[in-house]
């Protein structure tokens, strides 16, 4: 409930604002939907969901382990990314992967809690089982064509044969790579999503700096925050570490 209610409280002072519309700028306005970045630096009441169990135990677990790459210790990507659909917000997304399979360890893992039921129809994300496996893009026939089968990728898996329905409290757990879309709410009740990355600790942080926490905060952290959550956020998880245009590492 009080995490609900700091996602709420955010998603209102940011209605019938003006904002940026990409990630990259940190804010999503309209067509009924709202996005926003560092959601623990607005309200302390989100920073259960950097490392709440079990799903965080699953997470750390998988990269332990090696599956979806290479065995590593389990670090936070990027921040949070918020974001709620109101009732008919349409898709707007082709199915894609985010990011590209890291030669340094594995893809990348995200934790996906829903904050609100939803429901059949209700703007859950589509996935394509197996597909973070795949070294091609989607190909353009899984956006006209759902029924389809991809002769070329899983025999017998249908193009969206997936969709997420959950109460809230639960957590999704997929690898970015795996093809995913947004799909439509044709619900009554608004679409409420609150996610978070992890990468392995050789994995370098995005360059994507409006997605990376303020230096103040990760310093807050390291300076108040116990050993084990120091670790995960890490010292530098404020500085870009990748330079995605030149394709240079800035350690």
């Amino acid at each position: 409930g009080t995490i609900q209610a700091a996602f709420d409280a955010a998603v209102q002072r940011r209605q019938g604002t003006d904002r940026a519309t990409q990630f990259g700028e940190g804010e999503r306005t309209g067509r009924g939907g709202v996005d926003f970045a560092r959601a623990y630096e607005e309200d302390p009441a989100f920073l259960p969901l950097l490392d709440l169990q079990p799903a965080f135990g699953i997470a750390k677990v998988a990269m332990s382990q090696g599956r979806g790459g290479l065995p590593g210790t389990i670090r936070m990507h990027t921040g949070p990314i918020a974001q709620q659909d109101a009732p008919g917000t349409p898709s707007g997304m082709a199915y894609h992967s985010d990011g590209e399979f890291d030669r340094d360890g594995g893809s990348y893992l995200r934790l996906s809690w829903v904050l609100a039921d939803i429901v059949p129809g209700g703007g859950g994300t589509a996935l394509c089982p197996g597909t973070h496996r795949l070294s091609y893009s989607p190909p353009s026939w899984i956006d006209r064509d759902h029924a389809r089968v991809d002769e070329t990728g899983p025999v017998g898996w249908p193009a969206a044969s997936y969709e997420l329905v959950a109460p809230a409290g639960s957590c999704m757990i997929n690898w970015t790579t795996t093809w995913h879309r947004r799909t439509a709410n044709t619900a009554a009740a608004p679409r409420k999503l609150f996610w978070q990355v992890y990468r392995r600790a050789r994995q370098r942080t995005s360059g994507r700096a409006a997605g990376l926490m303020s230096k103040a905060w990760v310093q807050e952290m390291m300076a108040t925050q116990c050993q084990a959550r120091r670790e995960l956020i890490g010292a530098g998880a404020w500085r870009p570490r990748w330079c995605v245009r030149c394709r240079i590492s800035t350690r």
